[in-house]
């Protein structure tokens, strides 16, 4: 186990899990996004092995951009954020919440203003297709559940295979 595996564990003993339920009405583990939509939608649920606060849950779809060097750029796609303030229709979640020993929520999200061919074209990839083809971008969705009183919050990330 690494130095950060070590401090991760030691730090972010907060017990709280984020697990991906469904993005665009499919498995997690194999999404396929089309390059002209610029909404992205899903669903997940947040469990408590142990009691924890949970101040927030943010929700991030960033486009990975690889360069020659083997160095990786994160480019934001689009974010929403549910904290404090935040009403959601059809839900009684209220941040800050507390989850207690063996309690889960569910929470989605709707993320918009996506543009990917806008943001490739911002990174010089002017070639959609090349661009996809070629390894240079990958695309992942992180939502995150941030936990009070720990440095390392629970996030689930899931792979996205973004389709001209």
């Amino acid at each position: 186990m690494g130095l950060l595996s070590k401090a991760k564990k030691f730090f972010g003993k907060h017990g709280i899990k984020v697990e991906l339920l469904e993005v665009e009405q499919q498995d997690p583990a194999r999404v396929a996004f089309d390059i002209g939509d610029s909404i992205i939608k899903g669903n997940y649920r947040v469990v408590a092995g142990q009691e924890a606060v949970v101040l927030r849950h943010l929700h991030r779809f960033v486009m990975i951009v690889v360069a020659e060097e083997g160095l990786e750029d994160d480019v934001l796609l689009g974010e929403e954020e549910h904290a404090q303030g935040t009403e959601i229709i059809g839900t009684e979640l209220a941040w800050p919440y507390t989850l207690r020993t063996g309690e889960a929520c569910e929470d989605s999200f709707v993320i918009t203003g996506v543009d990917i061919e806008g943001k490739l074209s911002e990174a010089g990839l002017n070639h959609p297709a090349e661009a996809l083809a070629s390894g240079k971008v990958r695309f992942q969705l992180e939502v995150e559940a941030d936990v009070e009183g720990s440095p390392f919050d629970a996030v689930a990330r899931a792979e996205i295979a973004v389709k001209i």
